[in-house]
Order: structure tokens, then C-alpha cells, then sequence
């Protein structure tokens, strides 16, 4: 059986995530008990994973009234 390490987060994936596709790790997430939003909701993310954030979502961050972490891809 696969380790549930990711039970309870769910992620969103904001452009680049290094060597691997956002799609890999999406699916190695799941696997692992977690899930990843196809779209940025603040209520509905725990971890924002990204490279770097452009303007606009670096407000929508700043600003969220959901409480989520934004790591680099290699997390």
C-alpha cells in the first residue's frame, strides 16, 4: 500500500514546476492521498506550488482569506 502523505492537502500547480510536469506530479500527489485543484480557489487549495508568482497572484496571496503555503516545486 502507498503511503498517505499527502492526506488532506490539495494543491495547485502555477506554471512551471521544474524538471517535472505538473501533470507527473499531480498524479504522484493523488497517489499518495492528495489532490490537485485544476483551478486556483483560495477555500479549496492548501499549497499554492510555484517557481515564482506573477503580479497579480502574488496579490490574490497576499490577500487570501484561506490559509494555504506557496513552496517551490522541489517541496
Amino acid at each position: 500500500p502507498q503511503l498517505q502523505i499527502f492526506r488532506g492537502i490539495r494543491l495547485y500547480f502555477n506554471g512551471r514546476t521544474g524538471e517535472r510536469s505538473a501533470h507527473y506530479l499531480a498524479k504522484l500527489v493523488q497517489q499518495h492521498g492528495g489532490g490537485a485543484a485544476p483551478n486556483y480557489a483560495v477555500r479549496k487549495v492548501t499549497y499554492v506550488i510555484a517557481e515564482n508568482l506573477n503580479g497579480s497572484k502574488t496579490h490574490k496571496v497576499l490577500h487570501a482569506h484561506g490559509k494555504y503555503l506557496v513552496v517551490h516545486p522541489d517541496w
